[in-house]
This record gives C-alpha cells, structure tokens and sequence, in this order.
C-alpha cells in the first residue's frame, strides 16, 4: 500500500514548466544576425588556424577552438563583431 502522503509529497517537488508563448521563445532577427556572424568569424577564423596548424604540422582542435570562440564572442556588440569581419576580410 501506497502512502497517500509520500504520493502528495513526490507529486508537489516535480517542477512545475511555466509556458511561454511561442512568439516570446523566438529569437530577435538582431539576435539571429548576431549569431550568424559569430558563427561565420568562428567558422573562417578556424580555417586559417587550422591552416596555420597544418603548415606548421601542429595539431588543431577544432572542438576547443568552437566553444572557446563561442565563449570568448557570445556577448561581443554586433557593431563591433561586424568591425572584426571587416577587418578579417581586408
């Protein structure tokens, strides 16, 4: 048998999902764009890495390069990431 208390108690620490309307989980198109340059400096700037790497027959980590990156830029001002484009392409 069951105790009513032990089921009362288990069924009240399960957490509770608050919803949240579809169109308030969406990104922002300038949180979309501030990604996609994120991951395309990301993306270019381990190409030349790895390039490097290779001539200098050193290894590269391409999974520690991707989430240093990430970590390194996530909070970086779209204006200034696109400045590093900029200049990443001249």
């Amino acid at each position: 048998m069951v105790n009513a208390n032990a089921c009362k108690t288990a069924k009240a620490s399960r957490k509770i999902e608050r919803h949240i309307p579809a169109l308030e989980r969406v990104m922002t198109y300038q949180e979309k764009v501030h990604l996609m340059v994120i991951e395309v400096l990301r993306e270019e700037s381990g190409r030349e890495l790895a390039a490097a790497a290779r001539f200098n027959e050193q290894e590269f980590d391409w999974d520690k390069h991707n989430s240093q990156f990430r970590k390194d830029y996530v909070n970086t001002p779209l204006k200034e990431l696109v400045n590093y484009a900029a200049n990443f392409t001249a």
